[in-house]
């Protein structure tokens, strides 16, 4: 049968024990959420109107443009874009990296390897010449995109990986692995239909390191 030893006689001057509370307060566990809501710093809509949420949340009426400025930094390496939208035709998505106001435009920059899946039917093809993320927006029902771009603040090449869901004439699926190979820092970018105009809204996520 066991004895009671008195605690007393084991601890020695020097030893102490370390409560719950104690514990608690000193070995806190920090708190890091995955992804984090960003707020642009500005905005700029062309032909049409647009606002910053509360959030940070970016939305938009009638564009034929959006661009969110300043809201790439060295915060974080990578970040979650996602953006739903409702065209006013059937248009081709676009998107550009920017800095200092300004969209990089540079020929044959962007190389983009798309897979899509429409029915039964899966094909794939590459583009050299601009950035289209959804190759079909449809008119009736809302589209999504949802990308993560590696290192754009970074001054060397980056990449992105999109995905596409529209309704043309059912679910229709696109993957979207994209490069861009200029070697400059960027804080911002700009999405826009290759035809007619786009409402709907953007937001922004940086993925805690």
């Amino acid at each position: 049968m066991g004895r009671t030893r008195d605690v007393s006689k084991i601890l020695t001057s020097n030893t102490s024990i370390l409560s719950l509370a104690s514990a608690s307060s000193t070995y806190q566990t920090i708190a890091k959420t995955g992804l984090i809501e960003l707020t642009p710093l500005t905005i700029s809509v062309t032909g049409g109107s647009g606002s910053i949420s509360t959030t940070g949340a970016v939305s938009f009426t009638s564009a034929s443009a959006v661009s969110l400025n300043n809201v790439f930094s060295s915060t974080y390496d990578n970040y979650r874009i996602v953006v739903t939208g409702l065209p006013s035709t059937a248009a081709q998505f676009q998107f550009r990296y920017r800095v200092s106001s300004s969209d990089d435009s540079t020929t044959n920059a962007y190389v983009r390897q798309r897979t899509n899946s429409n029915n039964t039917t899966i094909s794939g093809f590459r583009d050299t010449t601009t950035m289209y993320l959804l190759g079909y927006w449809n008119t009736t029902l809302v589209n999504t995109i949802s990308m993560d771009v590696y290192n754009p603040f970074l001054a060397t090449s980056t990449g992105l990986y999109a995905t596409a869901l529209t309704s043309s004439d059912g679910a229709q699926s696109q993957l979207n692995l994209a490069t861009h190979n200029q070697n400059t820092s960027y804080t911002g970018f700009t999405i826009f239909p290759d035809a007619g105009t786009i409402t709907g809204t953007i937001s922004v996520y940086g993925y805690n390191k």
